[in-house]
């Protein structure tokens, strides 16, 4: 933001009555009103490569909670499509154009609940509709 640690203490304090707090891990977030954890309904995002979301913090740790398996540069991660569930990042997506349909692989950290598939089925249903494309079929590896 190119605020000192001093201005963001002076604003966070100015404004403290209009802000809430909680410690996660030894580590404080804020948020304002309407934010509060329980008020987010499940969510699924499917991020593109390069997304603001995985790669503009030096702590990934509150959004990447494990360890993502060794990749090499080209296929981290942090740099690549991303599922995030939510707000946490839950694994990988890759597309295939095709001439009138698209093919989505999607490789996960770890398991899904029914309703999560539901959701990711659903988020990737959406992304195929923005292409204007068919879903020709999704691929879990």
């Amino acid at each position: 933001s190119g605020l000192s640690a001093t201005q963001v203490k002076q604003a966070m304090e100015l404004n403290e009555n209009k802000m809430f707090f909680e410690k996660i891990e030894g580590k404080t977030y804020w948020y304002t009103s309407g934010l509060e954890k329980n008020a987010v309904e499940k969510k699924v995002l499917l991020l593109p490569n390069y997304d603001e979301y995985t790669i503009a913090y030096k702590d990934r740790t509150l959004f990447l909670p494990i360890k993502p398996p060794k990749m090499d540069a080209r296929n981290n991660i942090i740099f690549n499509h991303s599922i995030v569930i939510d707000g946490t990042v839950a694994g990988g997506w890759r597309r295939e154009l095709k001439k009138n349909s698209v093919q989505v692989t999607v490789t996960l950290f770890r398991s899904l609940s029914q309703d999560e598939k539901k959701l990711v089925q659903k988020a990737i249903e959406n992304y195929a509709s923005f292409l204007e494309l068919d879903l020709d079929q999704v691929v879990y590896l």
